[in-house]
């Protein structure tokens, strides 16, 4: 089995991978595990909220080989090249910019009924990776971790009712 994971501009990598996985003689299934996918990444038709993305973008306009990269594996596949292929994805249910990320997946995915498995956690942070990473913390320290990690985070704009929801909402999500 092949396992692609990502979180964020990586989680995107890891669907698109996953799903342009070719056939091969002795592989079974492929999987794509991803944490909160930026699903829309060149060209660019949205405003974008994250931090780290005008790097990204100058990076194409001075590289010929990354703007050619960036066309070519900018936009999703539709639909994956195996029929054995699952993706597992996680998304903050009270995310906005993230829930439109994954509707915009759904809707150019054909037939993701088949092949995708949404899992919505009830939080707001883009930084869901920290959720899983601090899972085997005491309660006290996985909640001051989380919040740690969250107001932390390089990409997206945190703020006190962000840490209020998840301090609110820790006990469903530490279970």
């Amino acid at each position: 089995a092949v396992i692609y994971v990502g979180s964020s501009k990586s989680g995107f990598g890891a669907i698109n991978l996953g799903r342009m996985q070719p056939k091969l003689n002795k592989l079974q299934k492929c999987f794509s595990l991803s944490f909160s996918p930026v699903t829309r990444v060149y060209p660019l038709n949205k405003p974008h909220p994250y931090k780290t993305y005008t790097g990204f973008i100058k990076k194409i306009e001075s590289n010929a080989l990354f703007k050619q990269s960036a066309e070519k594996f900018g936009l999703l596949t539709k639909v994956p090249n195996l029929e054995s292929y699952k993706e597992v994805i996680y998304v903050g249910a009270y995310s906005s910019y993230d829930i439109q990320e994954l509707s915009y997946l759904l809707s150019v995915s054909q037939q993701a009924y088949k092949f995708i498995d949404i899992n919505l956690v009830p939080t707001q942070s883009h930084n869901i990776t920290a959720l899983f990473a601090f899972a085997d913390l005491p309660f006290a320290d996985f909640i001051e971790r989380c919040l740690i990690a969250s107001e932390n985070d390089r990409e997206l704009q945190w703020t006190k009712a962000d840490s209020d929801m998840l301090i609110q909402n820790a006990n469903k999500i530490f279970a």
